[in-house]
């Protein structure tokens, strides 16, 4: 059952997406505003004061927000309250808690302005959260090229600001200049200095001075490195299907906007694509296994099953040789969220392995009483005692299981006389526990 939507926020709905638009343009005010008014040793002025307070209740109605907005865990998404406001107290609350409250504000009304400069530094906390403002939300932005060019342009801005402070603070100005033109000045050094190595109109006078320039200086070489690194990566590393990919997803989210196909369907339709792009490591693994002798393919395959089958408690101690043959049987099938799997009543002719994804298990009478993960397995009883399915197995991600049938297993017991007594001996103390 559908949790109700009043109860709490989708983490990519639209609204959230364009609230965090909106919160990054507040980190930047803050951003720039906290660092500039501690250089020049400033106030906030009666006018920046609106703005403040405007700001902060943005910050405290975000904070309200992520107390109510359900988040994924292992592509399950997570609705319960208790769950969303326990991972949020563990995780973020504490230091968007201290960049929200107004204690620089606050000191400046009780008359203390000096204390006031130096807490308004603690509005900075926000920035670390810009990352994860855009590391969760839809698909389709991961593949938007503006969002990656706007928050490029956040941090250059952020840094440049900070690196301009930090220089007004190590060479204040003496009254000659109005602030905004010293500000413009220590920008312009900044911008010079990490692009080259400065034209030489605005120089350090002061061996604490140098030092600052040279770490300018070797941030500005680090930069460079960073980008043209990426750059060569990018050209050097990018793989054609992934690239494909990339290009038919910006074609596919192009035509739904033209079309207006509504938001759940276009993020149903990008999770099934994201859920195929998390697969990339096995696609390219195949592909790298086609290119050896087929000998040499066939046994690299039935080592990486034996690996996955190892794990469940059923095949642990049979031989290599049963194993073996066990993975030679396996057959590969997806299901998509809410596809049922198999059905409580229905005769049990296959057992599954779990390779990715997260299914609930649910009761005859419709309760949901477990949810399994990637590495699990199930239908073992129903295959194994030749008795009906006693649960409904759904998907609630995408999923990608082994199917092992029951006339494939019925001849490796038979090849393998240990294996079947193991096999039944372990069905017969489960399916005693379960009816317990």
């Amino acid at each position: 059952m559908k949790p109700e939507r009043n109860h709490y926020m989708l983490p990519d709905s639209k609204f959230r997406i364009y609230w965090n638009y909106l919160m990054l343009f507040c980190i930047l005010y803050f951003a720039i505003k906290s660092p500039v008014l501690f250089a020049f040793r400033q106030v906030t002025g009666n006018g920046l004061l609106f703005v403040d307070a405007y700001v902060t209740l943005i910050f405290l109605a975000d904070i309200l927000m992520m107390f109510r907005t359900a988040f994924y865990k292992e592509g399950e998404l997570i609705v319960q309250p208790e769950s969303i406001r326990l991972r949020y107290l563990k995780s973020w609350f504490l230091i968007d808690f201290l960049a929200t409250l107004p204690l620089d504000m606050a000191a400046l009304a009780s008359g203390y302005p000096d204390f006031a400069i130096s807490l308004s530094l603690l509005r900075l906390l926000r920035v670390l959260r810009v990352y994860r403002l855009f590391s969760k939300i839809s698909v389709i932005l991961s593949y938007s090229s503006h969002v990656r060019a706007m928050l490029f342009s956040f941090w250059v801005i952020v840094s440049v600001n900070l690196c301009a402070c930090g220089w007004i603070i190590i060479n204040p100005n003496d009254g000659s200049t109005d602030a905004v033109t010293f500000y413009n000045k220590a920008v312009y050094w900044v911008v010079t200095t990490l692009t080259t190595v400065g034209y030489g109109d605005i120089y350090p006078t002061t061996n604490i001075g140098r030092i600052y320039t040279m770490i300018v200086m070797m941030i500005g070489v680090g930069m460079y490195g960073f980008i043209i690194g990426n750059i060569s990566t990018i050209l050097v590393s990018t793989s054609v299907p992934k690239a494909a990919n990339r290009e038919k997803l910006a074609h596919l989210a192009s035509y739904m906007k033209q079309y207006s196909i509504p938001h759940e369907l276009q993020e149903s339709i990008f999770n099934y694509y994201n859920f195929g792009l998390q697969q990339n490591v096995s696609d390219n693994f195949s592909k790298i296994l086609s290119e050896l002798p087929q000998e040499l393919s066939n046994e690299m395959r039935e080592y990486v099953n034996i690996h996955l089958i190892t794990q469940v408690p059923l095949f642990r101690n049979a031989s290599q040789e049963s194993l073996k043959d066990i993975v030679k049987c396996f057959r590969s099938e997806i299901f998509s969220p809410s596809e049922t799997i198999v059905k409580s009543g229905e005769e049990g002719n296959e057992m599954y392995f779990l390779v990715y994804g997260l299914v609930e298990v649910i009761s005859p009478e419709g309760k949901v009483i477990n949810k399994l993960r990637t590495g699990s397995f199930f239908g073992e009883l129903a295959l194994l005692r030749k008795i009906k399915r006693i649960a409904t197995i759904k998907a609630l991600t995408y999923c990608q299981v082994y199917r092992l049938n029951n006339e494939d297993l019925e001849k490796i017991m038979k090849k393998h006389p240990p294996l079947k007594r193991q096999l039944e001996h372990i069905a017969k103390k489960r399916y005693t526990q379960k009816s317990e």
